[in-house]
């Protein structure tokens, strides 16, 4: 592998956290020193997803109805579920 575009990407994998944690161990056991933590810890399954909801005011959601699209392109297309209107740029 002389070039970069010579790595065999369709073949690559991730590494998994067992195999990082003894390689970890590895290099510790080798030179006698303990490696530094790198990156964010990770989360817990619960704090990774939350559900997330917003309340408008009914005078805004009216005001949202009525106003123009500001974008010359862009066309009032009614969308049932959406706030009354959605702004589409591409008419494809």
């Amino acid at each position: 592998m002389k070039k970069a575009n010579e790595f065999p990407f369709d073949k690559a994998r991730r590494i998994t956290a067992k195999e990082t944690e003894s390689a970890r161990k590895a290099i510790e056991a080798k030179t006698g020193k303990e490696r530094p933590k790198r990156g964010r810890p990770q989360k817990q399954a619960a704090e990774k997803y939350r559900a997330v909801s917003i309340r408008l005011h009914p005078k805004l959601l009216v005001w949202a109805k009525k106003e123009p699209n500001h974008h010359p392109t862009s066309e009032r297309r009614e969308v049932v579920g959406v706030t009354g209107f959605e702004p589409v740029t591409s008419t494809v």
